[in-house]
């Protein structure tokens, strides 16, 4: 294993990569902005809609706020896991975190020469109690 900056990991068109949901926390960001949109042009102009103006206003910096999130989901260093045929590269550094030095390792590969096998492997802890009633979490291979 060995620690990599991100310009320095082979990118290829067969890559299989793994990255958060991009369409997940749009929709989420739009419901958010479409909730604060309402709570400001809903809101009475009497003394009643003191409450629900305060909410829209702190909605409406949350949702400024949480905007940097959404658009970090669309950067090109988005993604935590990559693998090709060179080996398997998992990214360290949180896509939120995109503006940092690229000079800085955020990357680690694990060429697949050294990799003899890989399989799926399900496992199942099964809960059993000895002679004294007490509880054990007794791991099963399946």
């Amino acid at each position: 294993m060995r620690q990599l900056r991100l310009q320095d990991v082979e990118v290829g068109p067969r890559d299989r990569v793994f990255r958060d949901s991009r369409m997940r926390a749009l929709i989420g960001w739009l419901a958010r902005f479409a909730a604060t949109a309402g709570f400001l042009f809903s809101t009475p102009t009497r003394e009643s809609g003191r409450p629900a103006t305060s909410l829209a206003y702190s909605c409406c910096s949350f949702v400024l706020l949480t905007l940097r999130m959404v658009t970090a989901r669309f950067h090109p260093s988005d993604w935590l896991v990559r693998v090709n045929e060179t080996g398997v590269y998992m990214q360290y550094r949180s896509n939120v975190n995109y503006q940092l030095p690229a000079e800085d390792p955020s990357v680690v590969s694990c060429p697949s020469a050294r990799s003899a096998s890989a399989r799926l492997e399900n496992q199942q802890m099964r809960l059993s109690t000895d002679a004294d009633g007490v509880p054990h979490d007794t791991p099963a291979l399946i």
